[in-house]
């Protein structure tokens, strides 16, 4: 599966509580290949700092093998 993710800028992205290395509004990661057949998901959590303050949004994304999924995290902060 690909997994594409929208984030503010400066946002932080957690993958299954693993912090995501790019610092990109647009991070597209593919998963390890999976068997077909079944659903799998990830939980994926955006953090944010706005006007000192931390947001933090989390969302589990459910998918199947060589699915595509888009999350969209940009309204985190506003």
């Amino acid at each position: 599966a690909t997994i594409t993710v929208k984030l503010p800028a400066g946002a932080a992205l957690f993958v299954d509580d693993r912090k995501s290395p790019s610092a990109e509004p647009l991070r597209t990661f593919s998963t390890p290949a999976l068997p077909p057949g079944r659903e799998y998901a990830y939980v994926l959590k955006a953090e944010v700092t706005r006007n000192g303050q931390p947001e933090t949004l989390t969302q589990k994304v459910p998918f199947r093998a060589g699915e595509r999924v888009v999350v969209d995290f940009t309204n985190l902060g506003k």
